[in-house]
């Protein structure tokens, strides 16, 4: 079981552009990491508020990979999303669903499905083509490296002639996980550009953000 040595953000404390989000957690659970509210959820939800604003993702299909309590992806539809597509494993999906249930303001815009990065079926998203891709603190365990950039890229594939937009939160706790994880974007013909220190909502930065980009055809900005 993975753990930090601290958790910077609170639940109780958290909304978006007034609205107050629900979410719960089982940190003791050993079924997986999908069950724990992670910081890099928060600082995503809180960039994703200070990029776009009030209905700035309206007209917009939302994907969230890996979401694990769903707090980025809440967020997303907080800030307008026509559709949030909520994915993980199913042992995940039982609390996402119960979080998505205690936030009834937004859950008629939010859908849950299971999808597996060693066998990522883009039939699960039933013909919802994501303009934007929401990942928060995934990149943990090197073997999941390779899987989940594979994934991104059928994703990618899947949304054509859309370009799509794609943001990670993320915290380095292997170096090699790391080097492996931007290594393998690359080498999937995406570009990676860290967000510049303005760009974060004022006291939710302490998670890196990092904009991928599809090459050569999509400008990170």
């Amino acid at each position: 079981m993975l753990a930090l040595p601290w958790r910077k953000y609170s639940i109780h404390e958290y909304s978006i552009e007034g609205l107050k989000i629900n979410a719960v957690e089982t940190p003791n659970d050993s079924r997986g990491t999908g069950l724990i509210l992670w910081d890099g959820a928060f600082v995503l939800g809180k960039y994703l508020e200070k990029r776009y604003g009030q209905d700035g993702l309206r007209g917009r299909t939302v994907l969230e990979l890996g979401c694990g309590t769903g707090l980025a992806g809440l967020s997303a539809a907080a800030l307008g999303a026509d559709l949030v597509v909520l994915t993980d494993l199913e042992y995940a999906l039982e609390n996402t669903r119960a979080n998505v249930a205690v936030n009834p303001l937004l859950s008629s815009r939010i859908r849950c499905c299971e999808l597996d990065w060693f066998r990522p079926d883009m039939n699960v998203l039933e013909g919802a083509r994501p303009d934007v891709v929401l990942l928060a603190d995934v990149a943990w365990v090197t073997e999941l490296v390779v899987p989940l950039v594979k994934t991104i890229a059928a994703v990618c594939d899947y949304s054509k002639p859309k370009q799509v937009e794609i943001l990670l939160s993320h915290q380095t706790r292997s170096l090699r996980t790391d080097e492996l994880l931007f290594e393998q974007l690359r080498s999937h013909g995406f570009s990676v550009v860290k967000a510049a220190p303005d760009e974060y909502f004022d006291g939710y930065d302490g998670v890196n953000i990092y904009k991928v980009c599809s090459l050569p055809q999509q400008k990170c900005d």
